[in-house]
């Protein structure tokens, strides 16, 4: 596995490309992050006709692995289409851009980190990730990036520069796909063809264990039915997928963006520029569940109760604001609509947030491999039931 190899196959040809020059590694060093597919490189480097040594340090990934399976095509197919989605869609959606004649800050690129290199294997006729493969991301910590804390809500500034990113990340390829259908069924489907259909990460049985903490109280009982009817929807379509009855808002979505996903950038506690991570759970999907996901998992509780209508219409305005770039009239993207999507989806994305509101919030896992959680999970659950609630997404 590259977690146990002290080096990179063919790391000088890789660096070579990026700085389309050749490129001689005189030292390497390999260190290993928080998670074992997650990595550190530092090499001390030599282009050629300089005559000075230079040490750079990069973000690595690798295939994750499972211990107690040999084989799992889940995380096979994750990494390759983190992969292809840097080496491919990346540079497909920012040439369809650039052709556009969007500016250079706003292009689609910029909203993720740079690519060093990126591969399934060394093996170039190989269509199966394998020990080789690897995805090599510029260091953004160097450039004073930082992950918000996992259980720190974002304040409102960190919000909207987020949000800004996210309706970039989402409206480009959906313009593309409206502007030049024959194009993004070339350059950007083969890869959606390959992504598997998102699962809910725990079973039903402890999905239930999670609601109960909270419907069991007198303050939420007379909501049980409709909470769980919905639950049940969400259950149901991770199996068979959602319904696609309206594609206008379907588009290339993150699918998991959280604060573990994000980093952020900022000059005086002010918030100046932020990247999205962890592509490989990367989905075709509808826009508003990225929205909702992130507003209940990672946005501080106080700006949440204050300023969730706020939110989310600053996100709709990004999206009007980028359409305009590309000088377009479209309909089925008005206000209304918005709303109508808001409380279609609302309800229905209750389970992710649910699994990933049992992770942020544990601090240890049972021999299941399931979050152990408590009081804070409770808190935390009962707040975002609240707003729901308030939304007229759950009804007695």
């Amino acid at each position: 596995m590259a977690g146990s190899r002290s080096n990179i196959i063919d790391l000088p040809d890789i660096l070579s490309k990026y700085y389309k020059n050749n490129v001689k590694i005189i030292q390497e060093r390999i260190k290993q992050l928080k998670k074992p597919s997650s990595f550190e490189l530092t090499a001390t480097i030599k282009t050629q006709y300089s005559r000075d040594t230079e040490i750079v340090t990069y973000f690595m990934k690798t295939c994750e692995r499972d211990r107690n399976i040999t084989f799992r095509t889940d995380l096979l197919s994750r990494f390759k289409n983190e992969v292809e989605f840097y080496e491919s869609i990346i540079p497909a959606i920012t040439d369809f851009q650039i052709s556009e004649g969007i500016s250079p800050a706003r292009l689609y690129y910029n909203i993720f980190p740079t690519r060093i290199g990126a591969r399934i294997s060394d093996n170039p006729n190989r269509r199966v990730p394998d020990d080789t493969g690897v995805l090599l991301l510029e260091n953004l910590k160097e450039k004073g990036y930082i992950t918000p804390g996992a259980k720190e809500g974002l304040d409102l500034a960190s919000c909207k520069i987020v949000l800004v990113r996210m309706a970039h990340m989402h409206v480009a390829p959906l313009v593309m796909r409206d502007i030049r259908p024959h194009e993004f069924e070339e350059k950007i489907v083969p890869t959606l063809m390959t992504i598997q259909p998102e699962k809910n990460t725990y079973c039903r049985k402890y999905i239930n264990k999670l609601l109960n903490m909270v419907l069991k109280s007198k303050k939420f009982a007379k909501y049980a039915r409709s909470i769980t009817k919905a639950v049940d929807m969400s259950l149901c379509n991770y199996c068979i997928g959602n319904p696609h009855e309206n594609s206008d808002w379907m588009t290339l979505c993150h699918s998991k963006v959280y604060n573990t996903n994000l980093m952020i950038a900022y000059n005086k506690k002010k918030p100046i520029a932020c990247k999205i991570l962890g592509l490989k759970n990367l989905q075709y999907s509808n826009c508003i569940n990225d929205l909702i996901f992130f507003l209940f998992t990672s946005v501080d509780n106080d700006v949440l109760q204050e300023s969730f209508n706020y939110l989310a219409h600053y996100y709709f305005q990004c999206i009007e604001n980028i359409f305009e770039d590309y000088r377009l009239l479209v309909t089925g993207y008005t206000i209304a609509d918005f709303h109508k999507e808001m409380n279609t989806q609302g309800p229905l994305t209750l389970v992710k947030i649910l699994e990933a509101l049992a992770e942020i919030t544990c601090n240890e896992y049972d021999a299941n491999g399931n979050p152990i959680i408590g009081r804070t999970f409770q808190k935390k659950l009962e707040f975002v039931l609240k707003i729901m609630i308030s939304k007229g997404w759950f009804t007695k």
